[in-house]
Parts: C-alpha cells; sequence; structure tokens
C-alpha cells in the first residue's frame, strides 16, 4: 500500500487539478448528495457496538471495517484502495462515518464523509470542506494521511 503525500501537496493538487478534477469533484457531488434513511437494526448491528464503547467528542479507527448495509458504494479500484473507517461521535445524536480511501490519482489519502442523525436514522453526505465548518476540531484530517489505517511494514 503506497503511502499518501503530504496534506499540502494534496490540498494543492486539489486547488490546481483544472477541469478533468473539477468535472470528476462534480459527478461525485451529483451522486452521493443525497439524504437517506438509514434501518436502525443496521446501526445497531454493525456501528452501536463500537460507538457504545466511545465517549461523545471521541473518535475510532478501523482499517477492517465497512459500512455494508447503508446504502454506501465502495470507490472503484484499481484507482481507489479502501484503507477503512474512521467513525467520530461529535453530538450526542450525532454519529460521523468517514470513509478513507488512497486515490492512485492524486496520491493522497481521502475521505467520503457521511453524518448520521441518530435520533431519524437520516444520513447525509459531507460536501467538501462542510464537516470541518460544522465542527471545527476536527478540521485538517479529511485529507491528511492516514498511517493508522494501514497495515505496518
Amino acid at each position: 500500500m503506497k503511502a499518501s503525500a503530504s496534506v499540502a501537496t494534496c490540498w494543492s493538487a486539489r486547488r490546481s487539478g483544472g477541469d478533468e478534477l473539477e468535472a470528476r469533484r462534480e459527478r461525485y457531488a451529483q451522486q452521493v448528495a443525497r439524504s437517506r434513511s438509514i434501518d436502525p437494526k443496521v446501526w445497531h448491528d454493525l456501528l452501536a457496538p463500537v460507538a457504545t464503547e466511545m465517549l461523545v467528542g471521541a473518535t475510532y479507527a478501523d482499517p477492517s471495517l465497512f459500512p455494508e448495509g447503508f446504502g454506501i458504494s465502495r470507490r472503484t479500484e484499481p484507482g481507489n484502495e479502501y484503507l477503512g473507517l474512521v467513525m467520530t461521535w461529535p453530538e450526542p445524536n450525532t454519529f460521523v462515518l468517514g470513509l478513507n480511501y488512497f486515490d492512485v490519482a492524486d496520491g493522497c489519502d481521502n475521505e467520503d464523509i457521511y453524518k448520521l442523525d441518530l435520533t431519524t436514522f437520516m444520513m447525509t453526505p459531507y460536501m467538501c470542506g462542510a464537516f470541518e465548518q460544522e465542527y471545527p476540531q476536527y478540521a485538517g484530517h479529511h485529507w491528511a494521511a492516514k498511517p493508522y489505517l494501514r497495515a505496518p511494514g
């Protein structure tokens, strides 16, 4: 598994990606920009056991977990290598899922972030930068390298 480039390099590549990268971003945003209802049983079976071990404000990473049953499709390989799931519990009724990938095209780690409202079980994708705006205490990690999701060696 390749190591990710620095955050500054990744941010620069994203900002200067040109028309092709901008078109790719737009297509992706249209695909994921849909809120959807999640079956509470899926939440309880897959993530509640982990969440009960967490405190509000905590973050937990698991390289082996993918949130099956949440209606999220994996990014396609070989262009994107799945690294793992980072879960954050920023508020008592909000749980955040971060699906992390190594993107071969830009050489950086990327994260698709979804917010799950635990009162309505509605899941909403975050668009670029929205998570950091809503929860600035977590800013700077979206495009950061995530060595803790990679196997040692």
